[in-house]
């Protein structure tokens, strides 16, 4: 065997155990991100249901039904440490049930949505702003005439989402789901989607989420239209004036009382009620049938989701790899074996070198390997997979 044919083999050999450790360590490192099934020591016990949580800075935020937290009184919202568990002073003492909170992206206010009156210590219909530091109320003062179920705001901050169990939002109609500007806390007077189960029937919103380019809201609930369009627990309109955009998923059951959007805005994930419960996976733009659904023996109430997608830098003139066999896992070193067999005579006759192929094919071969100078062995360079771990956790 001559030192050319043993260099090839020998260089193959170091690239796949340097790209099977470096996979290896990547991918060992969102396992580490989730959550264990185990509480950790010290945690806020409240004596009632919790509706809502919001996470800033070290500080996680409650709302529900309950009244005390660790034995400490505090009405419908508290503020608990992340790194022991301990309660802290923050009690804006709302008179009635939080069903939900939204920090601001700038992390400058706790907006809350839910069945009180007053909150932070002043009066507030349904919604308000808090501080997240004392917990006080905001001069922002919307009106809603019931229940607000949802809270989101819009990437920038400038705009407010509220939906709900309401028909009328400043004295004026608005039906489920209304748009406050964030700083005058005046109503937008273009925003105005009808979101209805038909007349006399009960309707409501339950979760909403702004895709990340501002441009989409997509929010779910029980109803089954939306500006008069069928549309079955989960729809999206427009930011600005809520025109009704063409998503709309073909299989949420009864009730579909989550919603997120990926941080990428390439999927969006709706859980809720069926036969059991499920959770299901769409594209952003037409929704139609999921992409994954799985079923659960119980509803679905709150998602989260983790992502990592592991990159490669591209190698000048890289040969592309063929797709994954199914059900083979990321880690799988790629074996020329799982080339058809024209490739396979392809890739030994490049293996072969320029200077050992017949005339005819030598041709061809110069041609296709970008001109490669008589007598010099053409290098392959291979791709690296690029495989990506989406982790949903449940809660």
């Amino acid at each position: 065997m001559t030192l050319h044919a043993r260099r090839l083999p020998l260089l193959a050999l170091f690239l796949a155990l340097t790209t099977a450790l470096a996979l290896t360590m990547t991918l060992a490192r969102p396992a580490a991100a989730i959550v264990s099934a185990d509480p950790d020591n010290g945690t806020c016990e409240t004596n009632g249901r919790v509706n809502a949580v919001a996470y800033l800075g070290g500080t996680l935020y409650l709302g529900g039904s309950f009244t005390s937290v660790d034995g400490s009184t505090r009405n419908h919202l508290a503020a608990c440490d992340v790194t022991d568990g301990h309660l802290l002073t923050w009690n804006p003492n709302a008179n009635g049930v939080v069903r939900a909170l939204k920090v601001s992206p700038a992390g400058t206010r706790v907006y809350v949505g839910g069945d009180f009156s007053a909150v932070g210590g002043a009066a507030r219909s349904r919604v308000a702003a808090l501080s997240p530091s004392s917990g006080a109320a905001f001069g922002w003062s919307p009106y809603v005439n019931d229940s607000v179920k949802a809270v989101t705001t819009s990437t920038t901050g400038s705009t407010v989402y509220v939906g709900g169990d309401f028909d009328s939002a400043e004295g004026a109609g608005r039906s489920r789901l209304a748009a406050f500007n964030a700083t005058s806390g005046n109503l937008s007077s273009g925003f105005k989607p009808t979101i209805s189960n038909g007349a006399g029937h009960f309707a409501t919103v339950l979760s909403m989420a702004v895709s990340p380019n501002n441009q989409t809201l997509y929010f779910s609930g029980d109803f089954a239209l939306v500006n008069g369009h069928s549309r079955r627990n989960a729809g999206a309109v427009s930011t600005g004036i809520a025109t009704l955009r063409a998503w709309s998923p073909a299989s949420t059951g009864d009730v579909a009382g989550e919603l997120i959007v990926s941080a990428s805005g390439n999927t969006v994930f709706v859980g809720g009620r069926a036969t059991g419960g499920y959770v299901q996976a769409y594209g952003p733009n037409a929704g139609g049938t999921p992409v994954w659904n799985v079923q659960t023996n119980g509803d679905v109430e709150a998602l989260a989701v983790s992502s990592s997608i592991l990159r490669r830098r591209p190698l000048h003139h890289r040969r592309r790899l063929p797709p994954r066999p199914p059900g083979r896992p990321a880690r799988h070193r790629w074996h020329p074996a799982e080339l058809g067999p024209r490739r396979q005579r392809r890739l030994r006759r490049l293996r072969r070198g320029h200077h050992q192929q017949p005339g005819r094919l030598r041709r061809r071969v110069h041609h296709r390997r970008h001109r490669v100078p008589p007598g010099r062995r053409p290098v392959l360079r291979d791709a690296v997979a690029r495989p990506r771990l989406d982790l949903l956790l449940l809660t």
